[in-house]
């Protein structure tokens, strides 16, 4: 009876790693992030101090990493000032029961991290800075699936008491 346990435990093991599978792999809090997956064009505008947008394209690829448990989308993008390289990490983190988002780029800037949820019934992620109640520079995101075909990512600064767009972008499928 040992034996039976052994080589089914070793079994899975075996299935789950030659799959590219972490044992950590969560259904149905990972699985989400497989709508997101492929090649895209990238279309996005940034709000200036005075409200004017400025922007640009690029593209983008996304793909599952570390055995399927976080989404990493990585974007190279074109500004006035020249060529922007972003990556978001787009993970569950089981202690906390939340997701997490990570930006960073090479700018110099430091990470971005927010927590937040997932609305299945909007197909859409909301990540922020706060807990409860937002305050003056507040940063609330949201990534939320279009379509099949396309997604966008907004952030939104609060000012003045309302949550103001400050980046908008569409993702494409190519």
């Amino acid at each position: 009876m040992k034996k039976i346990i052994l080589i089914a435990l070793l079994f899975t093991t075996v299935t789950l790693f030659a799959k590219d599978t972490s044992p950590y792999y969560s259904n149905p809090h990972h699985k989400v992030f497989e709508q997101f997956l492929g090649d895209w064009e990238v279309i996005y505008a940034n709000r200036t101090d005075k409200g004017v947008p400025t922007g640009g394209r690029g593209e983008a690829t996304t793909q599952l990493d570390l055995g399927k448990t976080v989404l990493n989308i990585k974007s190279k993008l074109g500004f006035d000032l020249g060529k922007v390289d972003l990556s978001f990490i787009i993970g569950y983190d089981k202690n906390f029961s939340k997701y997490y988002f990570i930006s960073y780029d090479n700018s110099g800037e430091t990470p971005a991290l927010f927590w937040g949820e997932y609305i299945a019934e909007s197909k859409l992620f909301e990540f922020k800075t706060y807990e409860k109640y937002p305050s003056e520079g507040d940063i609330r995101l949201v990534l939320k699936l279009e379509r099949q075909d396309k997604f966008t990512v907004k952030s939104y600064i609060r000012t003045n008491g309302v949550d103001k767009v400050s980046t908008d972008m569409a993702y494409v499928k190519k």
